[in-house]
């Protein structure tokens, strides 16, 4: 068995999934995140299937592979700032983790223990037979169980600010990495909006001209819904539907503007309540803004560019429901 060199550098996990809480709605916006330099042209992309998940992948450059793997909630964009200078002398291996970026979610738990096993498939199906590897926060576990289970295939292993117990965490950080650490909602939320955007007569079932829509989803979902105004922004509220969502129910408003093009709003109640700042990812040809915000989560999905897109998600955070408080009960009735 060859000898796998680890080098852990100190950082904490944590720092990838922190987000500021917020403590009033509408007095502070929530964070957005950097936007990583523009990644060149790959030589080489597309999908690997691996025990029934089909991964994306790029490769870039020639020379000694490299295996990168990214952090959670995030996608190959993430090394845009290193991925080009790597790919300078070696052949660059990328791959977006399961239920990230455009590897799909799937019928199936994002697990380490199976990415460990899903990157051996990935690699021998690539054609490589060893390689070295690195890997960011999650990333970093999915490469530590790819060494373990695989250890034939890696020859060096570099784990960057990678977690081995969840007790490592700040505490307060746990409900919120909860909170969108799910990222199969937004999945859900994305390929929602790719069954029903195309549809010509049918995309909504029922119409904005309704009054009973927002009634009705909000008493389905257990969640405030608002029918959002995005007219500034040239986009007009189409009607809304019920969807399943796991084992509870979301609701999907759709938007549309003068030249037919259509966003969509995902609500559902999150399993975890805590508030948690804007995300943003693509899902394929789509971007996704996410977030969650007084008991509801929030993914605004489209095929736009992602300025124009958070312009409309800040939009629809501005216009977040705020319940009224409720009354006090009198002394005498206590």
């Amino acid at each position: 068995m060859l000898k796998i060199a680890l080098t852990a550098l100190a950082l904490s996990a944590a720092a990838l999934l922190a987000t500021p809480t917020k403590s009033h709605a509408q007095e502070a916006k929530p964070m957005t995140e950097t936007t990583a330099p523009a990644l060149p042209a790959a030589d080489k992309s597309g999908y690997v299937e691996a025990n029934g998940i089909k991964y994306y992948y790029e490769i870039r450059g020639t020379g000694e592979p490299l295996l990168l793997l990214h952090g959670g909630l995030g996608s190959i964009e993430m090394f845009g700032p290193v991925l080009p200078k790597l790919a300078e002398g070696r052949q660059v291996i990328a791959v977006d983790l399961h239920g990230h970026g455009r590897t799909e979610l799937g019928n199936r738990p994002v697990d380490l223990i199976a990415q460990g096993d899903d990157f051996a498939v990935i690699l021998k199906e690539l054609g490589y037979g060893q390689v070295d590897v690195m890997g960011y926060s999650l990333g970093a576990g999915v490469g530590f169980r790819l060494a373990v289970q695989h250890p034939d295939l890696v020859r060096r292993l570099v784990l960057v600010s990678g977690g081995y117990a969840q007790d490592g965490f700040y505490p307060e950080m746990l409900p919120q990495q909860a909170a969108v650490g799910g990222a199969g909602w937004v999945q859900r939320a994305a390929y929602a909006h790719g069954v029903y955007v195309p549809e010509p007569r049918h995309a909504v079932e029922v119409k904005a001209q309704e009054e009973h829509l927002s009634r009705w989803l909000t008493r389905r979902i257990d969640v405030p819904v608002k029918l959002f105004d995005l007219s500034p922004y040239g986009f007009e509220l189409v009607g809304g539907r019920l969807l399943p969502d796991g084992a509870g129910k979301s609701a999907q408003l759709m938007y549309q503007d003068a030249q037919g093009l259509r966003v969509t709003v995902y609500l559902r109640k999150p399993d975890e309540p805590t508030d948690a700042a804007f995300r943003y990812e693509r899902q394929g040809d789509l971007g996704v803004f996410y977030w969650v915000e007084s008991g509801a989560g929030y993914a605004l999905v489209g095929a736009l560019p992602k300025e124009q897109l958070l312009a409309l998600a800040e939009a629809i955070y501005q216009q977040h429901p705020v319940e009224p408080p409720k009354p006090a009960v009198p002394a005498a009735s206590r």
